[in-house]
């Protein structure tokens, strides 16, 4: 019991003195009165005590739950979109006005002039995505002749019969050349690869000399 009821109970009880009977039950109203209180402040800690314990526990299988997937998802690389494929499963259909298709497809992409045939195919994959475009190439500089063609495509396609070659590699101006090269009689082949901004660039050519690799990355990267 607290000092100030105390007080208040002293002084009630002077006032009825003279009634037994009264000071009896005045003493029994105060005792339950202070009893009620304790117990309404006991039921009141009890309750927020077990609020907070569901609540922590509301917490805790929430992040049980959603913590895995977050971490999951922050492990696991984002898509890159990147596609595997070969050559022969894609679509190919002739290109009668490359500069014109160039314009209709915004293809970025470099190519060669003076080395072209003027024969040129598009690549389409199996959902009639665009995939690149190929040029046929006859080049006669120095009396050396080139022959072959260059096979433009987008970078986040990985063509796996090429990139699967044995190739060396080699770098100029901070870009990886991977090349292969071997003698055929008079003749050398040669298959040439790279990225630059955005695409691939492949060659695959006969030549009458076995120097051809800074030659026709330069004439698409300068």
């Amino acid at each position: 019991m607290k000092n100030k009821e105390k007080r208040e109970l002293g002084k009630q009880l002077f006032r009825d003195k003279g009634n037994k009977e009264r000071t009896v039950n005045l003493c029994s109203e105060i005792l339950d009165e202070n009893s009620s209180r304790k117990n309404e402040m006991k039921f009141n800690f009890k309750l927020s005590i077990i609020s907070a314990i569901c609540v922590l526990t509301v917490i805790a299988v929430v992040l049980a739950v959603v913590l895995p997937i977050y971490f999951n998802e922050s492990d696991t690389p984002m898509e890159d979109n990147q596609f595997y494929c070969e050559q022969s499963e894609l679509k190919k259909y002739i290109v009668d006005d490359p500069q014109l298709f160039y314009e209709e497809n915004k293809l970025s992409c470099r190519y060669l002039i003076e080395q072209s045939t003027g024969l040129w195919w598009a690549y389409y994959d199996a959902d009639n995505s665009l995939v690149g475009v190929e040029q046929e190439i006859l080049a006669f500089d120095d009396e050396v002749i080139d022959t072959g063609i260059l096979l433009i495509y987008y970078s986040n396609y990985t063509m796996t019969n090429i990139e699967e070659i044995v190739f060396s590699v080699m770098e100029k101006d901070g870009i990886k050349i991977s090349y292969a090269t071997s003698e055929r009689g008079a003749k050398y082949s040669h298959e040439i690869l790279f990225e630059f901004e955005g695409y691939k660039y492949y060659f695959k050519l006969t030549s009458s000399s076995d120097d051809v690799i800074e030659k026709y990355f330069d004439l698409i990267t300068k």
